[in-house]
């Protein structure tokens, strides 16, 4: 998980779909893994607004991109659904 955050990775009601690593999933079940996650993690609790939160997922989401070697990566570019890879080429 590379705890980015941004309302593009979410581009319908259903779909989570993370810009910069890939990961796609149902958005109701990435949310119900990521509160389940949350729970006792003392730096997001100690978040007083959502300002705060949001620095510790990308202070988090930056050592991840150091680990993975992938500093000031850009946005995972993804097919539009339904386009083969021959037409995305084209």
């Amino acid at each position: 998980m590379c705890h980015y955050t941004d309302r593009k990775n979410k581009p319908d009601q259903r779909t989570f779909r993370c810009q910069v690593c890939g990961f796609e999933a149902h958005a109701d079940y990435n949310a119900s893994v990521n509160l389940s996650r949350r729970v006792g993690d003392r730096p997001l609790h100690a978040g007083k607004d959502r300002r705060a939160i949001k620095a510790v997922l990308m202070q988090r989401h930056e050592a991840w991109q150091q680990q993975q070697g992938q500093e000031h990566t850009s946005p995972v570019k993804r097919r539009e659904r339904g386009t083969s890879s021959a037409a995305a080429s084209s």
